[in-house]
């Protein structure tokens, strides 16, 4: 920290700005006009009446200097107090040569340079002393404005004082002292003073400091300085007042008979204060309201019954006549389809028949031959059964060609179709189910063999169509088997198509098959009905009994109940 013994009461009046050998008594140039893509866009200029009534100052061109003089003139602004008349009123941005002074409270920030800014002062407001915030506040302003060196000079009882560890203060303090004074910042080429102020104070002095190879500061950078100085002006204050009351106790500690960590503890000890009551009134029966409603709970998990379910899956079928296989063989062709509407004498298939054509056609030759015989002498009786026996042999034959194809019985709808091309069969096998007309749907579920006790007929089946969670329908059980079976045996009563629909766990235990008529032949889902079709899977549930809900939850009471 460095000190000086200076003060802002200790400087002279507000500089006027000029080099030593200008006079003050010239009119102030008036602001410089702002483009329409400038980012100060709303600072008002100078009264025209009010500046010729008044005393102001006009920037004039500044003599030639040496080398050295231009370069001194590089690294800090021209600022003397050369005068100590002060105008009554200056405009909120005004330029001289060289440089630029303008009020911090008077320059708007505009949006696209507002994230950042309150960026760092979010950051800022989080500080919890002025060290900390003063490191801060210098970073974000070398960020926003790309300034080489930041000093940030405060007023003390001491006198003008600095928290940067390795910066000294400046030699010559009257640019401080006189921007602290006039609240106003003074803007350089590369190097800037701008106030810390509140509305009542001057806090501190901002020094920025650009390398000479740098680009001048520009309009945007003193906004930003203008905008970090405004708005972090409150925080500092805080913190400022802070931290001189922590050093003034620290001072006063050392003169103390203990020890001065011992006194700060029992300080920050002391800031605890007594606790507040906070709850509010209702807070203070929480506990009788507690007790009353596990009371409630208790008397509810006791007295009410929830039901039980007996889960398991099913599937959608329509009852019907059942095809079987006529004879054994291979299919030669399936001419119907799963879903087809079809009529009594409709082929449905054809088995292979290629022995059976040939004794057909055999049956055939011989028969034309014994018929010729029979034309050319109708009187020889040997002739004649050689006819008749030729006629048998060729209704065998046709019969056993007719034999291979497959027809309808009756009139319906083909489902639950198990063959397919080139499938072998054997007599008497499964091949589809014709349902008649107006048939309803029926729901065949395998349920949990340990529920057959409690299965009846009259009870309702939940049937839960796969991918239409949103549809539920209530099917009346009509049937119940007699006895559980293994997974092995369901497959071989239900078929192997709707079998593979209901994906039995072959080591899931023994189950029994439910059977159960829909209401109609057609489901709601959202708003829009949809038919059933066979071998839609479904998820099923029957309640078969109510237990206590405690019961539910704590198994091990069910025989204490």
């Amino acid at each position: 920290m460095r000190r000086s013994s200076k003060s802002w009461g200790q400087g002279g009046e507000a500089p006027t700005f000029l080099p030593p050998d200008e006079t003050t008594n010239r009119p102030v140039r008036p602001v410089r006009k702002v483009k329409s893509d400038s980012v100060i866009t709303s600072a008002p200029k100078a009264p025209a009446s009010r500046a010729a009534s008044q005393s102001t100052i006009r920037p004039q061109q500044a003599p030639v200097q040496g080398p050295q003089q231009a370069g001194a003139r590089a690294s800090q602004p021209a600022v003397r107090a050369s005068s100590p008349a002060v105008p009554e009123q200056l405009p909120p941005y005004m330029q001289f040569e060289g440089g630029a002074t303008f009020d911090p409270n008077a320059l708007p920030l505009p949006p696209e340079l507002a994230p950042p800014v309150y960026s760092w002062l979010r950051r800022l407001a989080l500080q919890a002393d002025l060290p900390g915030a003063d490191r801060l506040l210098r970073e974000a302003l070398a960020e926003l404005t790309s300034a080489l060196s930041i000093l940030i000079i405060y007023n003390g009882p001491e006198g003008l004082y600095t928290l940067a560890a390795n910066d000294e203060l400046p030699k010559d303090q009257s640019p401080i002292v006189a921007v602290a004074k006039s609240r106003r910042a003074l803007v350089s080429s590369h190097v800037a003073y701008v106030p810390l102020a509140t509305a009542n104070e001057t806090i501190a002095v901002v020094q920025l400091t650009r390398n000479s190879r740098q680009e001048p500061f520009n309009m945007i950078d003193s906004v930003t300085m203008a905008a970090m100085t405004r708005e972090s002006a409150s925080i500092m204050h805080h913190l400022v007042v802070e931290h001189l009351q922590r050093r003034t106790e620290s001072e006063a500690d050392k003169k103390s008979l203990y020890r001065p960590e011992a006194l700060e503890s029992h300080r920050r000890r002391g800031q605890e204060g007594s606790l507040t009551e906070l709850s509010p009134g209702w807070v203070r029966n929480t506990y009788r309201v507690l007790i009353a409603a596990l009371v409630v709970g208790i008397f509810f998990a006791v007295t009410v019954k929830v039901p039980t379910y007996s889960t398991g899956t099913g599937v959608v079928v329509f009852d019907g006549t059942s095809v079987s296989a006529p004879q054994p063989g291979t299919v030669d062709h399936v001419y119907a389809q799963s879903g087809q509407e079809v009529h009594k004498g409709t082929i449905l298939l054809t088995l292979k028949s290629d022995k059976e054509e040939s004794d057909l056609k055999q049956a055939t030759t011989e028969l034309e031959h014994a018929l010729h015989q029979y034309m050319h002498d109708r009187t020889d009786e040997s002739v004649r059964k050689s006819l008749i026996s030729a006629q048998a042999a060729q209704k065998r034959a046709a019969d056993a060609l007719a034999q291979r194809t497959v027809r309808a019985p009756v009139d319906g709808t083909v489902f639950d179709v198990n063959i397919h091309d080139g499938s072998p069969l054997e007599f008497g096998a499964p091949i589809l189910t014709i349902s008649a007309p107006g048939t309803e749907p029926e729901v065949w579920a395998y349920l949990p063999g340990s529920d057959r006790p409690r299965l009846r007929e009259g009870q309702k089946l939940q049937v839960e169509l796969t991918g239409y969670q949103k549809g539920r329908e209530e099917a009346t059980i009509y049937e119940v088997a007699r006895s559980s079976t293994g997974s092995t045996e369901a497959r071989r009563t239900i078929g192997p198509v709707l079998a593979d629909t209901l994906k039995l766990d072959p080591n899931g235990g023994t189950y029994v098959l439910v059977k159960a008529k829909l209401p109609k032949r057609q489901f709601t889902v959202k708003g829009r009905s949809y038919n059933y079709h066979p071998g839609m899977p479904a998820k099923t549930e029957v309640r078969v009994e109510n237990k206590r809900f405690i019961v539910t939850l704590i198994p091990a009471l069910e025989k204490y109940l």
